[in-house]
């Protein structure tokens, strides 16, 4: 495979297929409500992933632009109150906005078969399967490369400003990681506590997200030896909420 699937639905494997056609559900179905999250690690063809890794190197990675945000030094030497701190999120990554149909970051994607795949049916089909819910218009896309110590710090996502998603919004991360990466795990909010963790160092996996809510990346680690070669690929695909269904009386 050379280029991403016209549809989405031709990157999974038969756990993947089932889903699709049958929906989803979740071990605890009472976690779920509590913590508006699903990680699903073995729904896409390994094969197919490795693919998509190498797609991804190739045709994005001289591209993207790396972004940073260090902890200010005034969130602490600006205390004057004890446990009274505060911290604004920062963050260490590469990144790439898919943008207009004229921008750059949209003709590679179109080029690589990209574009077409986000914009599948199948894939909005996959993450209203998964999320139980319809959803509404598609926001934006975004490619995220992490590498040796890249990490997010703890923050919400939530968007206030902006009317479209203030009520909340959904993510639907494609996620891969090459042969070199050895650890990276997301830290969620569950029960109050940001104690729920998924392991997203995976080969390949998928990722459902009912914004807002609190979480971090922590920093990715490479295998030894490898740490500069080490890469762990995200493709984000946002979606405002669904028509609401009412309940007849």
């Amino acid at each position: 495979m050379n280029r991403f699937p016209t549809e989405f639905e031709d990157l999974l494997n038969n756990q993947g297929k089932a889903i699709l056609k049958n929906g989803y559900a979740p071990e605890d179905k009472n976690d779920r409500k509590r913590t508006p999250i699903d990680v699903l690690s073995h729904v896409i063809d390994t094969g197919k992933a490795m693919d998509c890794v190498n797609i991804l190197q190739k045709t994005f990675y001289k591209s993207m632009k790396p972004i940073s945000s260090k902890i200010d030094t005034r969130e602490l030497t600006g205390m004057r109150k004890n446990y009274s701190e505060r911290l604004s999120k920062n963050l260490r990554m590469k990144t790439l906005e898919i943008g207009s149909s004229k921008s750059k970051s949209y003709e590679l994607a179109k080029s690589c078969g990209l574009m077409d795949m986000l914009n599948s049916e199948s894939l909005k089909i996959f993450g209203e399967k998964v999320a139980n819910t319809p959803f509404g218009s598609a926001e934006n896309n975004q490619i995220i490369c992490y590498q040796h110590g890249d990490y997010v710090s703890p923050h919400n996502d939530h968007h206030p400003e902006n009317p479209n998603v203030r009520n909340g919004y959904f993510d639907i991360h494609i996620m891969f990681s090459n042969p070199h990466v050895q650890h990276q795990l997301l830290v969620y909010e569950k029960k109050g506590f940001l104690n729920g963790t998924y392991n997203i160092a995976s080969p390949a996996a998928i990722a459902v997200y009912r914004l807002p809510f609190w979480h971090y990346t922590t920093p990715m680690l490479g295998k030894k030896g490898y740490e500069d070669q080490a890469r762990r690929w995200l493709l984000l695909r946002s979606f405002e909420m669904g028509p609401v269904s009412k309940k007849t009386k």
